[in-house]
């Protein structure tokens, strides 16, 4: 978090290179990543790297056809096997105008984030965010809008 100049602080993605840290764009607020892994009857879940890790709490069976590292087949339990599943990942930013308005209605300051689960605009203090803008330190009344894209890899060929 960074101060924008006006004394409101404002978020920002950030690089660090050899323990320098460079800003690389103002009014970041959040920043997720969903892992698309293919599970043993070929059906795609979208994970957090945590579920990715420990296959959903044990709960999503790996491919057969996902190889360990040195070639021999990969148990189906096997911890980390999902890694080697991954087909697309799904990438979120949410971004905000980084200057309060204070003129905004309540409505006006709703806003979707699918990372979260939120398919219907919501209040920026809405109970049901996972993390709201005021527990980091901005200020509710701003325009804020989600941005995704979808990667599709090629190191996974089933």
């Amino acid at each position: 978090m960074i101060d924008n100049g006006s004394g409101q602080k404002t978020g920002a993605l950030m690089r660090r290179l050899n323990g320098k840290a460079d800003e690389v764009v103002r009014g970041v607020e959040r920043l997720d990543f969903l892992y698309g892994v293919e599970d043993r009857n070929g059906n795609t879940r979208f994970l957090h790297a945590p579920d990715v890790d420990t296959r959903a709490g044990g709960s999503i069976d790996c491919p057969t056809s996902v190889p360990n590292a040195d070639g021999t087949a990969s148990p189906l339990n096997a911890y980390g096997c999902l890694w080697r599943a991954i087909k697309s990942i799904e990438m979120h930013i949410l971004m905000d105008g980084q200057t309060p308005l204070y003129t905004l209605s309540r409505s006006e300051m709703n806003y979707v984030y699918v990372a979260d689960g939120n398919t219907v605009p919501t209040a920026p203090d809405d109970a049901r965010r996972a993390i709201r803008p005021s527990e980091q330190g901005f200020a509710n009344p701003m325009l804020r809008r989600e941005f995704s894209a979808l990667i599709s890899l090629r190191n996974y060929n089933p």
